[in-house]
């Protein structure tokens, strides 16, 4: 009985992405992030340009983690649900705000190890990049494996790969960083919009007349 109930868990997890929403929200915050971040790699450091879009990647971070919260409801309530009838069947709080939050956790997790490099081990920077793509490999993974949904793991490895190759460069960390999200971000939009033309093609939006006839 507890296999069955994990099993219909499980399934009801993998439904909450089958419409590749998780990805297209995210992947929208992670362009919308790493262009941010490469407007102030562009500014002189310690300028008061540089200091005042510091400050303001937080309000980014929340103001966008706000909008994508409305954004997913609404594009489920107008596009998934009416396909597949699971109006009131949403998906448990944790787990809707698992992808959106995936973005927040990454960038405070890695300003604090930023925080941590330029005070301790400067070299450390050089491997910001790298450092991005495990964490969200991991987050990716771990997603990936509560909900069974396979192309996580998959991407999971492109984000390994992806912060490794930019790491690689040698590049300014500000810059990497930047490069990573905008790039990564991209690689999410991509997958998600062919997860949603898939999903489109394969769910047909249910008509309420038919059931009168």
């Amino acid at each position: 009985m507890d296999s069955t109930v994990r099993e219909a868990g499980r399934r009801a997890r993998r439904h909450a992405y089958e419409d590749g929403l998780a990805e297209l929200v995210t992947g929208a915050l992670f362009v919308a992030v790493g262009a941010y971040i490469l407007a102030q790699s562009l500014v002189k450091p310690g300028s008061v340009w540089w200091v005042l879009l510091g400050v303001g990647l937080p309000v980014l971070l929340l103001a966008g983690n706000w909008a994508a919260a409305r954004a997913t409801r609404a594009l489920k309530s107008n596009i998934s649900y009416p396909r597949t009838g699971y109006v009131a069947c949403a998906p448990s709080p944790g787990q809707c705000r698992a992808a959106r939050w995936l973005a927040v956790g990454v960038v405070v997790t890695l300003a604090i190890l930023v925080l941590y490099s330029a005070l301790v081990s400067p070299v450390l920077l050089g491997w910001m990049a790298l450092g991005q793509g495990v964490i969200v490999g991991a987050i990716l993974l771990m997603i990936g494996w509560q909900a069974g949904v396979v192309r996580m793991s998959l991407l999971a490895s492109v984000s390994l790969v992806l912060g490794g190759l930019i790491s690689y460069q040698k590049w300014d960390a500000t810059l990497g960083s930047g490069v990573f999200y905008l790039a990564f971000g991209s690689v999410l939009l991509l997958t998600g919009a062919v997860m949603m033309a898939r999903f489109l093609r394969a769910n047909r939006p249910v008509s309420l007349d038919s059931d009168d006839e």
